[in-house]
């Protein structure tokens, strides 16, 4: 599932949640924790990758652009 088709899925589960949460079934809590947990290592990597870079000497920096 992309970046985006995933935002979307977990928007349209927020929204449904907010009218009426007995709706759900397993599959869309399964699904919503699967987004949920991409979303979370999806962020960690963004993270450890800037860590990364304010590591790296300006040189090495350019290098690999």
């Amino acid at each position: 599932m992309s970046r985006y088709h995933g935002d979307q899925y977990w928007t349209e589960i927020h929204a449904r949640t907010m009218r009426d949460w007995r709706e759900f079934n397993d599959d869309d809590v399964d699904a919503f924790h699967a987004i949920r947990h991409e979303r979370e290592v999806r962020a960690r990597d963004q993270r450890a990758f800037a860590r990364s870079q304010r590591r790296m000497e300006p040189a090495d920096r350019e290098r690999d652009r």
